[in-house]
């Protein structure tokens, strides 16, 4: 009766037991790959990493000391490769294709909070809903978006003008760039309007607003313990329990899956119905969403469930993702007023890591050679099926191998001098804020025009500059994401204070 009423009580024992001597085994085969010593043999390094002050920090000192590979260690002391080497990414991301798919955690993780669309989906599944979704992001297609990014720029610049006027000078630019890109997400991909920037208050843009940074900033010991371990090795059969228990992340995410029903199960009837009765407004994601189930190609249509969460998907990525960009910009800028904008992708990528596993025996190609515990140097490391690599958005695009000896540094002239490096990785620049290869953001080209269409038209309006005083602003730790936040008060969540003043145009 015991076990019966109390599974995990006497199965989770037994389960980490395995589990341990399961990873001992894996951390035989890396043992002579350098790295920091394990702050404890239960989570490894994982706690200090989601409890950095600043993302970034523990990663560029171990880059200094032990180079662009460093054996740190996960829950239960798993031997984790942490890689920024630029022909190790190059064949982990873009060379392999699948064979280096993401972390069980990541994909469980992502499924219960989207669904099985594309950001979980995995190999062909992964490639039919991408081939399906890809004409939406064509760069003909997205053309058409233009008219809607500078006319919600306009928008903005009116509406912070008017909360100017009512005495505020200083802003929090991060709320105003996540109700321009909500209200950008809503009309070129669904053709819904969310009335973020008229105030519309919707449970939608509520819940949004607070959900990633709430969710994922200094989680406990349990939730790193359960997220980054227990859920990577678990039997398919309790994943359900563990994604349904009441943790911070769950709830927030339970939310946002509640209120995306309501409005997404609008928006797609409706489309649904004018295909049905053949009218088509346009090639949008919507368009291409409703059409889906209607295919006779089994290769072109998405199931219901896979719908939803495509529709889920694009919210989120399409406000969270470019809001927070834009808000570093803005926040670069007021540092630097005549420079660019590559430099702020670079220093500030929205996800500074992807976790990926190894599918089979493999050997990875280093550019820059390591040396290892007993002073030979390396330049490939075999790995074992099963290894589990973290790879590092954030130190590739601040690798002093791809960027010079300033990398971590502000400097966009790096960007108007022609350059040939021996690996060119990533969809933009060079750069990996969009990830690479098969996994790589679909929706890269329409966030570098919303990007562009929005700052064109802040910057021609106003000023922004860093307030007298102020804390500085560090990179808030999520689990493969990072967040501005005050470095004085962090639990005030996700923010961008800016001084902000008209330009004499438009005074």
């Amino acid at each position: 009766m015991l076990y019966a009423s109390c599974p995990l009580a006497v199965g989770l024992p037994i389960f980490v037991l395995f589990l341990a001597l399961k990873l001992y085994r894996k951390r035989i085969s890396i043992h002579m790959i350098r790295g920091p010593p394990s702050p404890s043999w239960l989570l490894g390094h994982q706690y200090i990493l989601r409890h950095a002050k600043n993302v970034g920090d523990y990663e560029a000192a171990w880059y200094r000391e032990y180079g662009s590979v460093v054996r740190i260690a996960g829950v239960l002391s798993e031997p984790i490769l942490l890689v920024s080497d630029p022909k190790a990414l190059q064949y982990i991301l873009e060379a392999s294709g699948y064979r280096f798919p993401k972390s069980l955690d990541t994909t469980r993780q992502l499924a219960a909070f989207f669904g099985y669309g594309l950001v979980a989906a995995i190999d062909q599944d992964h490639q039919r809903q991408r081939k399906i979704l890809n004409f939406a992001f064509s760069a003909v297609h997205l053309q058409s978006y233009l008219d809607v990014f500078h006319t919600t720029g306009s928008k903005l610049v009116h509406k912070l003008k008017d909360s100017l006027s009512e005495g505020q000078e200083i802003q929090n630019m991060l709320s105003w760039t996540q109700k321009a890109t909500l209200d950008i997400i809503g009309v070129t991909s669904f053709r819904y309007s969310f009335g973020a920037l008229d105030d519309t208050k919707s449970a939608l843009e509520d819940i949004l607003s607070h959900l990633f940074a709430e969710a994922q900033l200094f989680p406990s010991v349990a939730n790193v313990f359960i997220s980054q371990g227990v859920l990577r090795h678990l039997p398919e059969s309790f994943v359900p329990i563990i994604t349904k228990l009441p943790t911070r992340v769950n709830l927030k995410f339970q939310e946002f899956r509640k209120a995306m029903e309501n409005i997404a199960g609008n928006i797609y009837h409706r489309e649904l119905q004018l295909v049905k009765n053949g009218v088509e407004e346009g090639k949008d994601i919507i368009n291409i969403l409703a059409l889906s189930p209607l295919s006779n190609n089994e290769r072109k249509r998405m199931t219901d469930s896979e719908i939803a969460a495509q529709m889920a998907t694009f919210i989120f990525a399409g406000y969270e993702t470019t809001a927070n960009l834009i808000a570093w910009l803005l926040y670069e800028l007021s540092r630097h007023p005549k420079d660019q904008d590559k430099e702020a992708l670079r220093l500030h990528p929205f996800g500074h890591t992807l976790v990926r596993v190894a599918e089979c025996n493999d050997v990875l190609p280093l550019l820059e050679p390591i040396t290892t515990r007993d002073g030979n140097l390396l330049k490939e490391i075999p790995i074992a099926k099963g290894q589990t690599i973290y790879t590092s958005i954030y130190m590739y695009n601040r690798n002093p191998i791809v960027w010079g000896n300033d990398a971590h540094e502000w400097n966009p002239k790096r960007f108007l001098v022609e350059n040939h490096p021996e690996t060119n990785m990533g969809m933009y620049g060079n750069l990996m804020s969009f990830s690479a290869g098969v996994r790589s953001c679909i929706g890269w080209r329409f966030a570098i025009m919303e990007i562009q269409a929005l700052s064109v038209e802040l910057l021609s309006a106003f000023e922004f500059s860093i307030p007298k005083d102020a804390p500085a602003i560090v990179h808030g730790p999520g689990s493969q994401a990072l967040f501005p936040l005050l470095e004085d008060r962090p639990e005030e969540g996700a923010q961008m204070p800016l001084h902000v003043s008209v330009l004499k145009k438009w005074a």
